[in-house]
């Protein structure tokens, strides 16, 4: 039976003197006990518990507090409000068999967890809070108990992140954990695949895909491989998702209804396995939109590609087989320019390239061309708007127009390509400059953009290092810098007042470009920028 109005004022004394005792009683015990209490006072009597302002008051009061003091007294109270009760006894079970502890929840046999929420599956859980706060950030909700806490500490350490870069957008930031997909940022073309309007996102936010396996962009559409087979989502200008059109699209299940082998191969795959659709995903990230897929079923492509890979009057918008893709090649990644792609099989040690056959520089007749194998499978590789180089030990092998190509020292074979001589160390590609890095001393072509003035320059001096903006370029020779390339308007801080400087000259204050890049870190690794190591 509930406590009746009569007794309210000595309820409430004897609610407020066990928030008292509980709050010295229990101090050193998981669970907080005092807030149950508040609580109850607060259901029963729709009054916040009175403050505890006298201090010595509470410690008179107090003194001998025990738990098992605590618990006599909370039985001797009359029954509450079901409401308020509730909380009485959740106190009570605390002070017995300690609190439903966030980790580690032992089970008895035949024993279930309880519904709550630290009892959610991690990614799961991960995802829930995530929306509220940034997940990777310490916000107080993630110190809610031991599980959130944890959750964020693993998520942190094991979260995958991807950034999409726009050219007129804020980027966008897409984070991944235990298959639950959040993004914010730039949204101006539905990049995020939130259902959300606004140009930018500020908060993270989960989207309302499967669970994902892994998440491939370009510049301005996304493909997410899950637990449901291909979704996609973005601009799709070029009709790059396959998707049947090239409208801006939220997340949507990509379908395969012109290459029919894929299609049985995605029948035949079990409930939620359908991330064996797709054993890798390619996307254009510069120039077109475009997207090549390996499956069991075969490779296919949709959107702007050369057109020698699909075959005649196919659509783009759609995912159609890819032409002349050699049986067991799964290109792994690849280099693109505006005339002509690059694909390459680590796995298979394959390197295949099509497109526009400048003066047949591929080996083609000029005209466009289809996957054909290069003529090396590379090492390393450069490339301009115009023209790709590959490097394969001591062979540089190259197709369209690299810029200063050093003439005396190419191979008139077609295509042309370079031996580099036994004591080069390191080489140099920009399009206004190639630069070999000898044992001893330094080769260096220097070429005007726009021009046929190619001119060498050599030197005993010691290469430190090269800093680079576009076609001006910064030597350290023997720990003196020297300028060549562009220097309009004086940029390259040398006493020369030509727009081109063809030799390196000798830096006579430093200018703000160079100083900006000096302060900028330089990874002269084997795959980074234009340096090709060889040593």
């Amino acid at each position: 039976m509930a406590a009746t109005s009569t007794g309210a004022t000595e309820l409430k004394d004897a609610l407020a003197g066990l928030h008292r005792l509980a709050t010295i009683a229990t101090a050193d015990v998981p669970g907080d006990v005092p807030s149950l209490i508040a609580g109850a006072f607060h259901r029963q009597f729709r009054e916040e518990m009175p403050s505890l302002h006298d201090h010595t008051e509470a410690y008179e009061a107090t003194t001998g507090a025990t738990a098992d003091k605590l618990l006599a007294r909370l039985a001797e109270l009359p029954p509450l409000e079901p409401n308020a009760q509730l909380l009485l006894d959740r106190a009570h079970s605390i002070l017995t068999s300690g609190p439903p502890l966030s980790m580690n929840v032992e089970l008895a046999d035949g024993e279930e967890l309880p519904v709550a929420l630290h009892t959610l599956l991690q990614g799961t859980l991960w995802a829930i809070v995530g929306q509220q706060t940034a997940p990777d950030t310490p916000s107080p909700l993630w110190f809610l108990c031991k599980k959130t806490l944890f959750t964020h500490s693993v998520a942190t350490r094991d979260a995958e992140h991807v950034t999409m870069t726009h050219s007129f957008a804020p980027p966008t930031f897409f984070m991944t954990y235990a298959g639950r997909l959040l993004a914010c940022g730039g949204n101006g073309a539905g990049y995020t695949g939130l259902v959300d309007r606004r140009s930018a996102v500020p908060e993270f936010g989960r989207v309302s895909v499967p669970p994902v396996i892994a998440l491939h962009t370009s510049h301005t559409s996304c493909l997410a491989l899950t637990a449901r087979g291909l979704f996609g989502w973005g601009e799709n200008t070029d009709g790059e998702l396959g998707l049947g059109d090239r409208r801006n699209t939220p997340p949507t299940r990509v379908a395969f209804p012109h290459a029919p082998a894929v299609c049985r191969v995605e029948r035949a795959l079990p409930v939620w396995h359908g991330d064996r659709l797709s054993t890798r995903v390619l996307m254009g990230t510069q120039f077109w939109g475009w997207a090549i897929i390996s499956t069991p079923g075969g490779v296919v492509a949709a959107g702007i590609l050369p057109e020698k890979l699909r075959r005649p009057g196919a659509p783009r918008s759609v995912f159609t087989p890819v032409i002349g893709m050699p049986s067991g090649v799964r290109p792994s990644s690849f280099v693109e320019t505006r005339d002509f792609l690059l694909l390459m099989d680590s796995e298979a040690g394959r390197a295949l390239w099509c497109g526009a056959d400048t003066a047949g520089r591929l080996g083609g007749d000029g005209g466009q061309m289809g996957l054909t194998d290069a003529p090396v499978v590379p090492d390393h590789v450069w490339v301009s708007n115009n023209s790709i180089v590959l490097a394969q030990g001591r062979q540089l092998v190259w197709t369209g127009e690299p810029g200063p190509l050093p003439r005396v020292l190419s191979d008139p074979a077609d295509p042309p390509h370079i031996t580099l001589p036994a004591d080069v160390t390191a080489v140099y590609l920009s399009t206004s400059m190639w630069c070999f890095v000898r044992s001893r001393g330094v080769d260096l072509w220097s070429h005007e953009v726009g021009t046929d003035n190619v001119q060498q320059w050599s030197s005993p001096a010691a290469l430190v290092e090269i800093r680079s903006d576009v076609d001006s370029h910064w030597i350290c020779l023997n720990g003196v810098w020297h300028g060549v390339g562009s220097n309009f308007r004086g940029r390259l801080g040398v006493r020369v007042d030509a727009d081109f400087v063809y030799s390196p000259t000798p830096v006579i204050k430093i200018p703000p470009v160079l100083d900006m890049l000096l302060g900028a870190a330089v990874d002269r690794q084997r795959f980074s920028g234009h340096w090709y190591m060889l040593t």
